[in-house]
């Protein structure tokens, strides 16, 4: 999938994700509840309506390389989580133990291959995938990209990105492919994405 497409999903797809859960009333007990409103033009392609500690928005594009599912596909994944829940402050780094604790989480952020698996297909990470900090107004977004290249169409997938960051009570997916497109929350106890 083009980097045009990806985008776009990823603009529109979290503000789908965001509609239709932003009233679910899930309660979290160790975060505090708030909410910090995004400037459209500063965030660009990462804007969504609000930024809520414990829940990250998870865009998944799945694109067949040919015809047919044999030939193969290739799966773009856009994360973006709050800094909080991510690195446990909210702002850029400062300070040498900030800085360690942001080499941590981006380590982590990318092994690829720990944070998501595809049932009976085989799929390798792109070396590009991979994770950034984007600052808007007093408060950081971590956001993560990757894309995998899969030998057959994957039709479900494991995130496990709430094994290594427990703040994050919810990630709130939407997913777009050849089979069809949905929304869905990926939570430590349900973890699968259905991709059909």
């Amino acid at each position: 999938m083009n980097t045009s497409a990806i985008l776009l999903i990823s603009a529109l797809g979290a503000g789908i994700a965001f509609s239709q859960f932003a009233h679910s009333g899930a309660g979290h007990d160790h975060h505090d509840e708030h909410e910090h409103e995004h400037d459209e033009e500063a965030h660009g392609s990462h804007d969504h309506s609000a930024h809520h500690h414990g829940t990250g928005h998870l865009n998944v594009a799945v694109e067949g390389k040919g015809d047919g599912m044999e030939k193969g596909a290739i799966v773009s994944i856009y994360l973006q989580a709050p800094g909080a829940d991510i690195l446990g402050f909210e702002r850029i780094p400062d300070g040498s133990e900030e800085k360690e604790t942001l080499l941590k989480a981006q380590a982590t952020l990318n092994n690829s291959d720990a944070l998501f698996t595809f049932e009976g297909v085989e799929c390798a990470a792109s070396p590009e995938s991979g994770m950034e900090v984007s600052e808007s107004g007093d408060y950081t977004d971590v956001v993560a990209e990757y894309t995998f290249d899969c030998e057959s169409m994957p039709t479900r997938m494991s995130v496990n990105i709430q094994k290594y960051f427990e703040d994050i009570q919810v990630l709130k997916a939407v997913w777009i492919s050849d089979n069809g497109q949905g929304v869905t929350e990926v939570t430590s106890a349900k973890p699968q994405i259905e991709l059909r």
